[in-house]
């Protein structure tokens, strides 16, 4: 009536032919903790992260400590019999119905007296005391009887999850009322061990075998039939090992059916054969195996690798499509001349001219910013209006691309730390902007300081010579050749009084007045010179700091653009690199499908012939 399911070789290669031992399975282990270190924090959730990583850091002890004895569970539902059976395994009562009142959401432990429980992870999942005994025939198992998995609490459910993952066979016992009942499937689908460790036993079938008519078994072997059929179609397990028989006949030592004797002796002889430390540790590899296919199972559902890629890839087309300019903003030219307009008052302001040069100065840069439209402003709020231009120029193309790639990442890497704030690339650019004008600023006050330093004294004795030429040319003319000449044959203080007398004379004289209307004349054209190309000179600084400051801030800003590109660049690396890591351990390990949601289960890379024999 039962099935096994032979495999070959103690443990299979997988198809990535490599051998998988204990030392192979914790080295996968760790390279997944590093991921999730490393590069999961761009592909995963905090959340998920965490969890992945304590079950990566469980399964890492486990793969540490081999053990010397095997933890099996009894699992079934309400008022399967497993309180029975584990007496007729034992060939003594050790298990009681009172065993687990008050404790229906704690599983029973029942362990040999000399065995070690070594189930501390899990303890406050365990009723204490242990249930222990001293039956030689179940000396090196540990059996766990678990609460019923389809009672209405929710807390035996969760129990029995937790326990699940430690164990490393499960023998599920089934009724005839309860063999179809679907928590059962939804339960063997979930379990996170090998299949290959997996038992079920279908309890009280003396209820099925009939008492007249040409085959008792027929009933039996239609259920048996029935219930292999739902195992393969709803758990993907294709030779599901199976046991008919009654514990409660064995245990009580009825003279029952020989079919379901023979079968209560075939399921004794596979669960209870003496094992070696070798057979031991292949069982727990197989789990080991298949918990570390389940939790990379879990990462590879969680990442979603492939599409993640197609997401990156859709990124990178949005990126090259609406890739920012490098060009200069196109009001460059006006924005140069307003700020040199503002600045010439500025630094006419600062220019250490003569009294007269300075005011002919000020005076014409005011008439050529009336003629220009322009008045004095303040220069603060102006470089803020230009930087404001300028900023928006550079951001305009980049935070279109910015928003599209943004919305991406935070759709698809939900909780994952790949957002790229709005406000951070605004700091960025703000920043770029406050050092342009720092620049600007040093070369300001740079040029103030050169246009009233040291050389605005050779300025000014320069504009005073020429100024004071005219006058002298006039004296000169007016006080006569002869007089200059008896002054310079013989100065004193005669000739000097009678030199100024005879000049004082004369220019009362008509000759004099119209020497002094020509001097006026001259005098005014000169200072209108001299403040025309102090003008000229003042306007020339000015385009020269308004060309240096937009070009600071075009490049600042530019600047700024593409380190904000870069930042999402290096993101999206990350992301690829993450992924090619989460590939590469894909392929090493190379985790054959799960058996959930009618996916079919791989055969088993362990041996379980050894594991039936006496």
């Amino acid at each position: 009536m039962g099935g096994e399911t032979n495999t070959n070789d103690f443990l299979r290669k997988p198809t990535s032919k490599r051998i998988m031992n204990r030392s192979t399975i914790a080295h996968t282990l760790e390279q997944l903790m590093s991921f999730l270190e490393t590069d999961g924090p761009v592909l995963l959730p905090q959340g998920p992260r965490a969890a992945l990583g304590h079950k990566a850091t469980e399964l890492l002890n486990k793969a540490s400590k081999p053990g010397e004895v095997l933890y099996v569970g009894i699992l079934g539902g309400t008022g399967v019999g497993k309180s029975t059976l584990i007496n007729a395994l034992a060939r003594a009562e050790i298990s009681h119905a009172s065993d687990k009142r008050p404790f229906t959401d704690k599983a029973v432990v029942y362990r040999h007296t000399d065995t070690r429980q070594g189930l501390e992870g899990i303890a406050h999942l365990l009723r204490k005391p242990d249930a222990l005994h001293e039956s030689d025939t179940i000396r090196d198992l540990v059996l766990l009887d678990l609460p019923d998995f389809d009672s209405l609490e929710t807390d035996n459910r969760r129990t029995v999850l937790e326990i699940i993952p430690v164990l490393d066979a499960i023998v599920w016992v089934l009724s005839p009322e309860k063999y179809a009942d679907a928590a059962f499937y939804d339960f063997a689908r979930q379990a996170a061990i090998n299949p290959e460790n997996f038992t079920f036993v279908l309890n009280k079938s003396d209820e099925l075998i009939g008492r007249d008519g040409s085959d008792p078994h027929l009933k039996l072997k239609d259920m048996l039939g029935d219930l292999t059929f739902r195992l393969k179609d709803r758990t993907g397990i294709h030779q599901p090992r199976v046991f008919s028989l009654s514990a409660a006949y064995e245990f009580h030592g009825k003279t029952g059916d020989h079919v379901l004797d023979t079968e209560f002796g075939r399921f004794r002889d596979f669960l209870m054969v003496r094992r070696d430390a070798k057979e031991i540790a292949s069982v727990k590899t197989a789990n080991l195996v298949e918990q570390t296919r389940l939790l990379l199972e879990d990462l590879n559902g969680i990442v979603q690798p492939e599409g993640k890629s197609a997401i990156v890839a859709q990124i990178r087309t949005i990126r090259d499509e609406t890739g920012t300019s490098d060009k200069d903003g196109p009001q460059s030219l006006e924005l140069e001349h307003k700020l040199a307009s503002a600045l010439v008052p500025v630094l006419a302001s600062e220019d250490r001219s003569v009294s007269p040069v300075q005011t002919g100065t000020r005076l014409l840069g005011y008439a050529r910013s009336i003629g220009r439209g322009q008045r004095a402003r303040d220069l603060q709020d102006l470089l803020r209006e230009i930087g404001d231009k300028l900023e928006e120029h550079w951001s305009s193309e980049l935070n279109h691309a910015a928003n599209r790639t943004d919305s991406e990442l935070l759709l698809n890497f939900r909780g994952a730390e790949t957002s790229m704030s709005g406000a951070g690339d605004g700091n960025l650019m703000e920043t770029a902007r406050m050092r342009a004008i720092s620049h600007f600023d040093r070369a300001l006050a740079s040029r103030l300081d050169l246009l009233g330093g040291k050389l605005s004294k050779w300025r000014r004795a320069a504009q005073k010579f020429v100024l004071w030429l005219p006058v002298v040319v006039l004296m000169f003319r007016l006080t006569g050749e002869h007089a200059v000449n008896s002054f310079l044959d013989h100065p004193g203080l005669g000739s000097a009084f009678r030199t100024v007398l005879t000049f004082l004379t004369s220019i009362f004289s008509s000759d004099g007045l119209t020497g002094l209307v020509a001097l006026l004349i001259c005098e005014l054209l000169l200072i209108w010179y001299l403040a025309a190309a102090r003008t000229r000179k003042i306007e020339r600084y000015s385009r020269a700091l308004s060309h240096y400051a937009i070009d600071k801030l075009n490049r600042e800003l530019k600047s700024a653009a593409a380190g904000i590109r870069e930042q999402r660049e290096e993101l999206l690396k990350r992301i690829e690199r993450g992924l090619d890591s989460l590939n590469v351990l894909n392929e090493e390990f190379r985790p054959p499908k799960s058996g959930a949601h009618g996916t079919e289960r791989p055969p088993a890379r362990f041996d379980t012939n050894a594991l039936s024999k006496k």
